[in-house]
């Protein structure tokens, strides 16, 4: 343990020299839970779920010869969920309440997992709708000497990282029978939460269509675009490998310029904007578009992290967002103020408008014509679009108390809705988003971008010190991103030990 943490300590000694030479039980479930019927007849579907030739839940066939046939008599197998939110749907829908293909399908999964190994699932909904909620709620009951649930979604950010920091989570290298190396698994998660010595706490990948559903994107108004002669079409730029965030910067001050609704207030509720964000989505996003992570894991010695903010790279990305924002051509909100953020766009008053790929339905409701676009490189040294998905997105863990049979049981449940999940992800990309809802062929040709640079961030999703924000705290302090980490610099330390301390355990 001493010779990792010091390992650490000179680790982050080195950054601090970098940066600053740079100048970045439920027990009643029929009472707080809902169960899912064995009932695949459906009802309000609006398309077809077909999914391929592979039956979700079916008997293990030469993929599932690494596990068991056993059947567990009707057992309760409960999720815990975060109370009335979106990403439940994902993994866990009811036939009497899907009103969508996709959700047909993810109760179908379940339904014919429920069949195949006679499990019974249910979803206890009862903790709250935070994540301190959920926190609370996974802490008293992994201790609890029972065992209340199987598997608990929670906020990535915050939830589990703080549950496995706590010694309240189960590791998922003793589960028997999962095979996290699997492509159903994802690898880009699997390395990103990991701890340096290779222990995982939570997972997802597969098991939710929402790892694709939840990564951000760039929407833009192709009316707004269309009407300035001579702009090369963003798309184009996406092919050439030329949508860098310089070029991005570019757009945005020259769409502004010839927008016409002739008012010039700096208000979000009024003004024109060639581009509209809040804190938790381009700050943050800037970062992960370099070809380098927030924080790295040495590679070598596997003992802890070490930064890469650079004074080429995390400084410069720093200061060329903020400056984008005291152009006055973009309003980067300091709040989740998501309401008046896509008001802007929705009523013309922004050109671009960055969000999750899901709310491409939200636009095709409101007959825009809109385009999609990966959120722009950084420069061109980088090799993908990088996307985050979401940090509000469920990942997936298990409580510390469980047994090793139930392990077992665990495992069987989870490699089958990973390994069934992913036609569910092929149909909603395919299906449901490519064809419903995103309907230009150089915006889908778009989505194979964003999904090919699907990321995972570790300094994002475990956020140290509050590190994923740093670049809203350098434009409110007007500071340089060095000056600013040098004020979270011992919160970073301190979250990264207790990171890597897991190893020890």
């Amino acid at each position: 343990m001493k010779t990792k943490i010091l390992a650490l300590v000179l680790a982050m000694l080195m950054l601090l020299s970098l940066v600053a030479c740079n100048n970045s039980n439920n027990d009643n479930k029929d009472g707080n839970g809902t169960t899912a019927s064995t009932d695949t007849t459906g009802n309000g579907d609006n398309g077809d779920t077909t999914t391929g030739d592979k039956k979700p839940g079916q008997t293990p066939d030469e993929w599932g010869s690494h596990l068991p046939t056993d059947t567990y008599d009707d057992e309760e197998f409960t999720f815990l969920f975060r109370a009335s939110n979106r990403y439940l749907n994902g993994i866990y829908a009811e036939n009497d309440v899907t009103n969508t293909s996709v959700e047909k399908a993810v109760y179908e999964r379940l339904a014919n997992i429920e069949t195949t190994y006679k499990i019974k699932f249910f979803a206890d909904t009862s903790t709250g709708s935070d994540a301190s909620d959920m926190i609370t709620a996974v802490g008293n009951l992994a201790k609890s000497g029972t065992d209340p649930f199987e598997v608990f979604g929670g906020h990535a950010q915050g939830t589990p990282w703080s549950l496995a920091i706590n010694g309240n989570l189960y590791e998922w290298g003793d589960l028997p029978l999962i095979q996290l190396d699997a492509e159903y698994w994802s690898q880009n998660a699997k390395e990103q939460f990991s701890t340096p010595g290779g222990k995982v706490y939570f997972m997802t990948g597969d098991i939710s269509y929402w790892t694709v559903a939840a990564a951000f994107c760039m929407f833009f108004n192709k009316d707004i675009v269309d009407n300035v002669q001579d702009l090369e079409s963003p798309y184009d730029k996406v092919r050439n490998e030329e949508w860098t965030f310089e070029t991005f910067a570019e757009y945005v001050t020259t769409l502004e310029s010839n927008m016409s609704s002739g008012d010039s207030s700096s208000t979000i509720e009024t003004g024109d904007w060639g581009y509209v964000t809040s804190n938790t989505r381009g700050p943050c996003q800037i970062l992960v578009t370099t070809k380098y992570p927030m924080l790295a894991k040495d590679d070598t010695t596997k003992t802890g992290y070490k930064s890469n903010m650079t004074k080429q790279v995390f400084e410069k990305a720093v200061a060329d967002f903020i400056a984008l924002g005291s152009t006055g051509s973009a309003y980067l909100s300091d709040s989740m103020n998501y309401t008046e953020l896509k008001g802007a766009f929705t009523s013309g008053r922004s050109a671009f408008y960055d969000d999750e790929v899901y709310f491409a339905t939200d636009w095709t409701a409101a007959g825009m014509n809109f385009g999609v676009l990966p959120w722009p490189k950084y420069n061109e040294d980088t090799e993908l679009y990088n996307s985050m998905v979401n940090a509000g997105n469920d990942s997936f863990g298990i409580p510390i108390n469980t047994t090793e049979r139930n392990a077992q049981r665990i495992s069987v449940v989870l490699e089958n809705m990973a390994y069934h999940g992913t036609e569910i992800v092929e149909f909603y990309y395919n299906v449901i988003l490519t064809y419903q809802d995103v309907k230009d062929e150089d915006s889908i040709e778009m989505m194979d971008h964003i999904h090919k640079g699907v990321n995972f961030d570790f300094g994002y999703y475990y956020n140290p010190g509050s590190l994923c924000t740093i670049t809203t705290k350098c434009k409110n302090n007007k500071s340089s991103l060095s000056t600013t980490y040098k004020s979270i610099e011992g919160q970073v330390n301190d979250a990264l030990m207790k990171w890597s301390a897991l190893d020890e355990e």
